[in-house]
């Protein structure tokens, strides 16, 4: 039982790894993309309101299923450690 509890927070560590770096490397092409490419100035002001407008939205939702998940996993693993000692 203790093995499969400590194999059980090594996996959510590794796929909590592996979301972040999937996330941070889509950030990496957002940035280089609009490094690279030439906007005007009224791209640059439509495209930082929309992110204004949409960012709320997209981003909230995304952060409460991972504090929830999280939040799951964790009660999970205290359940756990409780019923074995």
């Amino acid at each position: 039982m203790n093995t499969i509890l400590i194999f059980g927070s090594l996996g959510l560590v590794v796929v909590a790894a592996i979301v972040t770096v999937i996330a941070l490397k889509q950030e990496e092409r957002k940035i280089k993309k609009y490094q690279t490419d030439v906007f005007s100035y009224e791209d640059e002001l439509k495209r930082s309101q929309e992110y204004e407008e949409n960012s709320i939205r997209n981003v909230i939702p995304i952060q409460l299923w991972m504090y929830g998940i999280g939040l799951v996993a964790s009660i999970v693993l205290i359940i756990a450690f409780a019923i074995y000692y």
